[in-house]
């Protein structure tokens, strides 16, 4: 995850605060709680350094719709995170972890966090990984991850 992004709640995470509807794990409602639309990813490492799966956690309330991307600290650009290319990208990285497991996967997913939303981007990303991962892992797996992960890039609209 780029850490220069800002995260805020949605209405959704808003109310899950408030409700505890979702039933959310006492780590990602942590990390929820700690989600305040003013830090940047990079700060929300810093504010509970012991907590290993910060990265994953945010992945997952941002799939989920509990915070969404607010803007850019260094560029102030907004960030569209319900852009098809951003959920794509989310999507990627996710099967990844699935394909890989969660202990190699953040090794092949790192790219995806420095590239932009786009199309051509994710598909770089994707040849990049696939390389890694043939010289590094196996190469049935890294075949499998670009063929599923073309397929998610193809649905991009």
């Amino acid at each position: 995850m780029d850490p220069s992004i800002v995260l805020r709640k949605s209405d959704k995470g808003i109310n899950e605060l408030k409700t505890r509807e979702n039933r959310l794990s006492p780590i990602l409602r942590t990390v929820l709680i700690l989600v305040d639309g003013k830090t940047d990813v990079s700060g929300l490492y810093k504010k509970v350094p012991a907590l290993t799966k910060m990265e994953e956690s945010l992945s997952a309330l941002l799939k989920e719709g509990f915070v969404s991307a607010g803007s850019d600290v260094t560029s102030g650009k907004t960030v569209d995170s319900d852009s098809p290319a951003t959920r794509a990208k989310w999507e990627i990285v996710e099967m990844i972890g699935e394909v890989l497991g969660e202990e190699v996967a953040h090794r092949a997913t790192k790219r995806f966090t420095e590239i932009p939303d786009t199309a051509g981007a994710l598909k770089q990303a994707i040849n990049e990984c696939r390389q890694f991962i043939e010289l590094t892992i196996d190469v049935s797996k890294a075949k499998t991850i670009e063929t599923k992960g073309l397929e998610i890039i193809s649905k991009i609209k």
